[in-house]
């Protein structure tokens, strides 16, 4: 299969290895395309028996810069046009798009197929929440930085990491500081 944002190698073990390497971009950043094929790949990973389990790594310096939070203002605009005419069906669809990540995010931990996350170097927001879906998480200390940032511009993270956090976090202060200071 061909994709544009990833590509996957398996080899004789059944042992894959997901690299996400967006063209033209000099880091990985989340957007509706990326979103859209992520779902797909998933799908194809799990519909395919000969993979027994999957490694999460970026083609790039870092691991990803996160989400284009671009697209949160995409999604209000639309639901600004269509409210008026339709409020319910714009809520609807604000909700709908919103969780789009979420979405892919819990189906993949939900496959049945173990994934690992490769964090190399940097990894914000929407990357951090990808590498906390994952099963496992491994990275080169001298280097990793993980972080939810999102909070610094008054948003939580929306890809489930709120939860994931909490329950990878040995103690409460430790999981509420990493989500409430956007730091590493």
């Amino acid at each position: 299969m061909t994709y544009t944002h990833f590509t996957l190698e398996t080899d004789a073990d059944g042992f894959a290895v997901l690299k996400w390497d967006s063209p033209e971009k000099p880091m990985n950043v989340f957007d509706e395309s990326v979103i859209n094929e992520l779902d797909k790949v998933i799908d194809d990973i799990t519909a395919d028996d000969a993979i027994k389990g999957v490694v999460v790594a970026s083609g790039k310096k870092a691991f990803s810069a996160g989400a284009d939070l671009s697209m949160i203002g995409k999604a209000l605009g639309a639901y600004k046009k269509r409210q008026s005419i339709d409020p319910e069906g714009a809520a609807k669809e604000l909700f709908e798009g919103t969780r789009k990540l979420s979405l892919v995010f819990r189906k993949m931990e939900t496959s049945g197929k173990p994934y690992v996350a490769a964090i190399n170097g940097v990894s914000m927001g929407g990357g951090t929440e990808l590498a906390l879906a994952c099963h496992k998480r491994i990275g080169a200390e001298e280097s990793l930085k993980m972080a939810l940032p999102e909070v610094k511009v008054g948003l939580f993270p929306g890809a489930g990491g709120t939860q994931r956090v909490m329950r990878m976090v040995p103690d409460l202060q430790g999981g509420l500081q990493f989500l409430l200071m956007g730091q590493n």
